[in-house]
């Protein structure tokens, strides 16, 4: 036969439905802006390792016996999309309980006239991001093939509800509030004198689903191949959501002067504050421990990742490492303020984040925390966690990571020393051991 006549026997593709609807709401993303743009404008989301589905309409019937259908996905923004670097996924389509190696999986669901209905199972583990989808109709008979290409891509992003997915959390109540709910209370104050503030999370806005892929990957700078390892991605967020060192989203400002900017105690929500950070693409004035919470708060939602937010009343700043809140006196007994740089906050805001520990033993898995709030230096830049819950409490601060920083936050002896000049040495009057307050 004439390559000619090949190609023109070959099954096309006319378009594609990604079912906007029907896969909102089965991966719970019917909420997000950008699924519900009018016309052509909407982008499906959807939830990796959760089946998803396509109507491709054809040229002709679909015949098993002679066609041959593949789908290749390929990582926004990538260069050299490699299959190595899970940024590449070819995968054939199969007949309905067909079963393909790779960890990917597409099957057709349903056929009717001049279209088919395909069910594609992304991998648990895949990449969170813009993927492009290409599919390749062909002959079985022949090497002749088209390609068609979907005009958008689509976004990938974690899945709490897929067992499989490290940031699965069992309970529906618990996804619901710490994944879905776009309104909660942050808790400020003092020990004795609680003072709770509405904040407004806002995940599903315009732009904020952009906006967090924008602080993952251009300012805090993960990798391509670790996009789908959480460990690196919370630790990399909680850099990028302060500006200290990386024109991050927040500018943090502890003084009385908020000339220039939105005084932090203004804020009620992160809808502003990330709509304008992506439109500028600089830093957003001024934000202290709480607005950080919250900002981060949003960007972990809207990526899927469970988060909550979690006040520390008396929350010690340990400088020195020494987990220890250190106070050096003079003879007379009184505080050198000069010489002192670890303080006791009345109350300090951060994030907890659900998940896996893949780098950790099974029982450090659960909460850990990721702090935004640019305080002390962790590997050389402004960022903090993830530490889990489980090693804080356990008073195991070497576990990764600094976990010593958080436990001293929390646990933190007062100790009082005597100084009695430089070439004198330190005289250990007092240790408190019953708490910060």
């Amino acid at each position: 036969m004439a390559g000619e006549d090949v190609r023109s026997s070959i099954i096309a593709i006319v378009s594609v439905d990604p079912l906007i609807k029907e896969n909102g709401e089965a991966h719970k993303t019917s909420r997000y802006e950008i699924m519900n743009r009018s016309g052509n404008k909407a982008r499906l989301v959807i939830r990796r390792g959760q089946e998803f589905y396509l109507n491709l309409m054809l040229s002709r019937n679909y015949d098993p016996i002679i066609d041959g259908i593949s789908i290749v996905f390929t990582l926004d923004g990538v260069e050299r999309p490699m299959y190595g670097h899970g940024t590449l996924v070819a995968i054939p389509v199969l007949d309905s309980g067909e079963k393909s190696e790779g960890s990917w999986q597409a099957t057709v669901d349903a056929a009717a006239e001049n279209a088919i209905r395909i069910k594609i199972v992304p991998a648990a583990d895949t990449i969170i991001g813009k993927w492009k989808l290409d599919i390749d109709t062909k002959r079985r008979d022949s090497n002749g093939a088209i390609s068609f290409t979907l005009d958008e891509p689509f976004y990938m992003i974690f899945n709490p509800w897929c067992r499989d997915d490290p940031v699965y959390l069992g309970n529906e109540a618990e996804r619901q509030e710490y994944v879905l709910a776009d309104t909660g209370l942050i808790w400020r104050g003092s020990y004795n004198r609680l003072r709770p503030t509405v904040w407004k999370f806002a995940q599903f806005e315009k732009d904020i689903l952009e906006c967090a892929f924008h602080l993952m990957i251009a300012v805090g700078k993960v990798r391509v191949n670790a996009r789908n390892d959480l460990v690196v991605i919370s630790r990399c967020l909680s850099a990028a959501v302060n500006s200290q060192d990386d024109n991050g989203a927040v500018m943090g400002n502890w003084s009385e002067n908020f000339g220039g900017g939105t005084a932090p105690y203004k804020w009620l929500g992160s809808q502003k504050i990330l709509q304008e950070y992506y439109r500028t693409k600089k830093p957003v004035k001024y934000g202290q421990c709480w607005v950080f919470a919250g900002v981060l708060g949003t960007i972990c939602k809207t990526l899927g990742i469970p988060t909550r937010i979690v006040t520390n009343y008396a929350s010690a700043h340990d400088t020195q490492g020494s987990l220890t809140v250190d106070y050096f006196v003079d003879a007379e007994g009184k505080v050198m303020k000069e010489l002192n740089s670890d303080s006791i906050w009345n109350f300090h805001v951060w994030n907890e984040v659900w998940m896996k520990r893949m780098d950790m033993s099974p029982e450090y898995s659960g909460w850990q925390v990721i702090d935004a709030t640019p305080q002390e230096l962790s590997e050389d830049t402004f960022r903090c966690g993830p530490s889990s819950v489980v090693s804080v409490k356990k008073g195991e601060v070497l576990k990764p990571y600094d976990s010593g920083f958080v436990y001293a936050e929390v646990n933190a002896d007062k100790v009082f020393w005597r100084y009695n000049g430089p070439s004198q040495p330190l005289k250990l009057v007092r240790k408190d051991i019953h708490g910060l307050v």
